[in-house]
């Protein structure tokens, strides 16, 4: 398959993917069993779309490099990689298990330099740029107005994120939220600094930062994300009882989000 030609298709099932959830057709049953269906139905979904982009991956890197296209090949792998990224931030904020991808401790990236594919940031890179410079700011993390040390340490802290050097991403965001505590990007920091804690499997601490995203923040984007975040972090610690009592409290908050519809299927053990 022509590598541009599967890029486009591979960028419209991604889109078409989106916008799934809000498509999902209802069944004639109690509203929260239709609820958890669908869910449930997203995540499956999103867990063969990324293991089908896997194999698309391999087979068109295979392709490039037996007609030797070293260029071709490294900038389709970088947009790619960019669109499964996309993917596994979905998978990551909504507590998704995608399976074959699992976070370790402080992992790196290859030789090449490629980013990390698992629970990279880049919607929120987007959110952030807007926080600061309005509609017309770049997605980038690079041009959140890295000229400026706070921008610039936060820019940081989400590459080493994506890069799966969770340890230091952690200690940027951080360093962060101790110098640029009154930042409009320091509940994004904390709730950051949270995954990394989460991706190192540090369940305690994941959980005291979300709740700092929670009690400190509670207007921020990143509110919901965090209660569902906590909750499944008690769940991993064993506390079961403490783990449902957030996502309830979740629910109850933000009845209408994703975050909420993904509470409901942890509630029902799915």
């Amino acid at each position: 398959m022509n590598a541009k030609r599967f890029l486009a298709a591979l960028a419209v099932a991604l889109a078409a993917f989106g916008l799934c959830s809000c498509a999902s057709p209802r069944q004639e049953i109690a509203p929260e069993m239709a609820q958890q269906a669908n869910i449930q139905a997203d995540v499956d979904a999103l867990k063969q779309q990324t293991q089908r982009l896997r194999g698309e991956i391999e087979d068109i890197k295979y392709q490039l490099s037996a007609i030797g296209d070293e260029g071709g090949l490294k900038e389709m792998s970088a947009r790619v990689q960019k669109l499964e990224a996309n993917v596994n931030a979905m998978a990551s904020q909504l507590a998704v298990d995608l399976g074959g991808n699992a976070s370790q401790a402080g992992q790196q990236t290859s030789s090449t330099g490629s980013a990390g594919l698992a629970g990279s940031a880049e919607p929120d890179v987007q959110a952030a740029a807007a926080q600061i410079a309005g509609p017309a700011a770049s997605s980038a993390a690079s041009s959140v107005r890295a000229d400026e040390p706070a921008e610039a340490l936060y820019a940081k802290a989400m590459k080493a994120f994506e890069s799966r050097n969770y340890a230091q991403a952690r200690s940027l965001w951080g360093e962060f939220v101790k110098d640029y505590s009154k930042h409009p990007l320091a509940g994004n920091a904390w709730f950051w600094e949270g995954e990394a804690y989460y991706q190192m499997n540090d369940f305690a601490n994941a959980a005291l930062a979300y709740n700092e995203v929670i009690t400190k923040f509670p207007k921020n984007i990143k509110v919901p994300s965090a209660y569902l975040k906590q909750g499944s972090s008690f769940g991993k610690l064993g506390n079961k009882k403490a783990g449902d009592l957030v996502l309830q409290d979740l629910i109850k908050k933000f009845p209408d989000t994703a975050e909420a519809k993904r509470a409901k299927a942890l509630l029902a053990g799915k």
